[in-house]
């Protein structure tokens, strides 16, 4: 089983490699592609002919198991570790080949069989072509794989006995478990993209889905998705499908139009279903599905095929089993199915059936599995099975005893039994219930112990924070448990540890949030699942010190609403400077100072941005009475800075203390800043500190004056 996934790839693709260089070998190696004729001419479009490529390789029949052996030790399908080559031999022929790493042959291709055959050994090679192939031509190098490691061990595959179909089976519960074809490994790709381009669009996939999964997920990589190099989330593709089935079913659509209709989450809109496919990916449980609608350990599906071509191609495409069930003219029941007595839930078991298919042409043949529709999940003295055979036959009944419940115990409770509202939000899940299982006591007297319910048995009486129970409902048989649901009732917030400058932005980033449960535990913000409800932290770095940011958790849902607060520190500037000039700086005498264009910051030294300040703040002193170059002082109130303007004229000549006098009492200091107060000291302002200077200056010139009468 550890290395079906790499068989799966091998597997699938086994036809790809000839397939991918249909102008030099058509005809003589084994192709995964065919040509469909839609009677269109796309040549408009710059498409040399009317026909489209369609592609097969993923139609899991026998003559593309060649990837593939059978462990009759251990009882699985294994990869067969070859590689597809095209080997030349001494006289320049070409052959399809199947070799190991080190190019020991193990089997090829004959194309008038159309079968592989054991290498005999009698071929003489050209070494040289051999071994140096892979890096004189890509073109004639084919290596399929299969199953890459993005989803290791989260999905098992097996193929049928008679290599048929494959069989993909969930190993984890609510995860992405799929598996990826790669198509591109001899870097020749297939075109892909609109019919009405010219190209193949659509998809016909036929599939027996044994899970309650309600729709798979189909995704691609091109080579315009992320440059061909990784899966992309825009290429998902879901397609709902019929679940809890045991007939097969097949569902023929339009990749193009299901893919534009996905939302994409914010990986872009509008199809990607265009340009060289590399890589083709099956999720057969859906990728991304509900709790409760996608994977879980068990669930089951098999795949006869899945082929890309035109709508007429993958519509009227059939398997070689779809074709043989279709040619069936009558059934008859050789022998039943050896098992006739079941307990409530157990699968389905035909082994032992025989039944004797006759066909179109006569013939017969013995066939020991088949299509049923059957329900065992209830207890039942004569259940029926219906045996399904042919598209057209009349099905066989068998009828079966199910054995009903007398009772169940809890053996072990889950790991935890203390849910978050949002944890219960949508039911219990996987992950909640996880390690619980109960003893069965049937009404037969069996008693089976160990027995794991899956999620889906788990139902919750309430989601209110508090004590809730919890009922386990089995195949209609029941037990409980008691459990505590708890909400959010604070948050704490640390003090921020950064530096924090004047007017500095504070984000949610920037907060490290502890939440506080109903029960005294604690999670970080992020483990709680409401990081996207936190609102924006308040605060004000506008001052210098301690400051406080308050920052509110609120989530309506579960009626959350708490409010957390920390401190921050902001840094101590070390004084004003003047970052950008005005635009004005000349002025005439008695002129008001304009500040448009000037930006004035605060100063932190060497290394750190000055912060700047807005205008409004601050207050300026200026003497523009008079001609010459003026110094225009700037505060806000506790720092000081300066810079320079020009008033124009002719500066006065040197004056006696009488003129002065008179001067000094008629000075006028002007500005267009508002009359706005200082952060902190008694700077002067303009407006409100003018009328002192000018009385200062008038009771100064009268005592000089009275002075000089004495």
């Amino acid at each position: 089983m550890k290395m079906k996934k790499v068989l799966a790839t091998l597997l699938a693709f086994t036809l790809i490699a000839c397939a991918l260089s249909i102008g030099a070998f058509a005809g003589e190696y084994p192709r995964s592609y065919t040509y469909y004729n839609t009677g269109v001419d796309y040549n408009e479009n710059g498409v040399d002919d009317d026909d489209i490529q369609c592609y097969t390789g993923l139609d899991f029949k026998v003559d593309n198991n060649v990837w593939a052996t059978y462990n009759d030790e251990s009882g699985v399908w294994e990869s067969s570790g070859y590689i597809g080559k095209i080997l030349k031999d001494v006289d320049g022929n070409e052959y399809y080949s199947l070799c190991n790493e080190d190019d020991d042959i193990y089997k090829i291709y004959d194309p008038e069989t159309e079968t592989y055959t054991d290498y005999d050994g009698d071929y003489v090679w050209d070494v040289d072509g051999i071994l140096g192939i892979a890096e004189e031509s890509q073109e004639n190098v084919y290596l399929s794989t299969l199953g890459r490691s993005y989803l290791d061990k989260k999905l098992d595959w097996e193929l049928s006995d008679d290599g048929e179909f494959l069989t993909l089976t969930s190993l984890v519960e609510n995860e992405n478990a799929g598996i990826f074809f790669e198509v591109d490994n001899s870097k020749t790709l297939f075109r892909i993209g609109e019919e009405s381009k010219g190209y193949p669009e659509y998809v016909s996939i036929r599939i027996r889905n044994r899970s309650s999964a309600s729709k798979m997920t189909l995704g691609f990589v091109t080579s315009n998705t992320n440059s061909g190099n990784s899966f992309m989330t825009r290429s998902t593709t879901d397609v709902d499908i019929e679940s809890n089935s045991d007939e097969w079913k097949v569902y023929t659509f339009s990749m193009a139009v299901l893919n534009a209709a996905m939302a994409h989450d914010g990986n872009g809109t509008g199809h990607a279903w265009g340009n060289m496919l590399r890589t083709f990916a099956i999720f057969p449980f859906g990728y991304d599905a509900e709790d409760g609608e996608g994977a879980y350990k068990g669930a089951e599906m098999d795949i006869d095929y899945i082929v890309i071509g035109s709508k007429d191609f993958c519509t009227e495409y059939k398997s070689e089993i779809e074709a043989l069930e279709d040619s069936v003219t009558n059934i008859e029941l050789v022998s039943a199915p050896d098992k006739t007595v079941y307990h409530v839930g157990e699968p389905l078991d035909l082994t032992g059936l025989q039944i004797k298919a006759t066909y179109e042409d006569g013939s017969t043949d013995i066939i020991t599995n088949c299509s049923a529709v059957y329900d065992l999940t209830v207890a039942n003295e004569s259940a029926v099975v219906t045996l399904k055979y042919g598209s057209t036959t009349t099905p066989l009944i068998h009828n079966v005893k199910v054995i009903g419940i007398d009772s169940i115990e809890i053996e072990q409770l889950p790991e935890d039994t203390t849910y978050t509202v949002s944890e219960v939000a949508d039911g219990l899940t996987a992950d909640l219930v996880s390690g619980t299982t109960i003893k069965v006591t049937y009404t037969d007297g069996e008693v089976v112990e160990g027995v794991t319910p899956t999620f889906k048995n788990f139902t919750i009486s309430g989601k209110d924070p508090g004590e809730q129970i919890v009922t386990i409902n089995y195949y209609g048989s029941t037990a409980a448990y008691s459990a505590t649901v708890t909400t959010i009732v604070s948050i704490t917030v640390e003090d921020l540890d950064k530096d924090i400058y004047y007017n500095d932005t504070i984000t949610k980033d920037d907060l490290t949030i502890t939440c506080i449960y109903s029960d005294g535990t604690e999670s970080s913000l992020e483990d709680s699942g409401f990081a996207d409800q936190l609102g924006d932290p308040e605060y004000d770095t506008s001052t210098f010190g301690t400051i406080q940011i308050s920052v509110t958790l609120s989530v309506s849902a579960y009626n959350i609403e708490v409010t957390g607060t920390a401190n921050a520190t902001v840094k101590t500037p070390t004084g004003l400077t003047v970052v950008n000039n005005p635009d004005k700086t000349s002025y005439q005498p008695e002129d008001t100072l304009d500040t448009t264009g000037l930006v004035v910051a605060y100063d932190y030294g060497t290394g750190v941005e000055p912060r700047v300040i807005d205008n409004s703040l601050l207050s300026f002193r200026a003497d523009l009475s008079e001609p010459g170059t003026k110094t225009v002082r700037v505060s806000d109130g506790t720092y000081t800075t300066t810079f320079t303007v020009t008033v124009e004229g002719e500066e006065p000549a040197t004056t006696t203390a009488s003129q002065s006098t008179t001067s000094t009492t008629s000075t006028t200091i002007e500005s267009t800043s508002p009359t706005t107060e200082p952060k902190s000291g008694c700077g002067s302002v303009i407006g409100i500190g003018a009328a002192a200077v000018i009385a200062c200056a008038t009771i100064a010139g009268v005592m000089v004056f009275k002075k000089k009468e004495d």
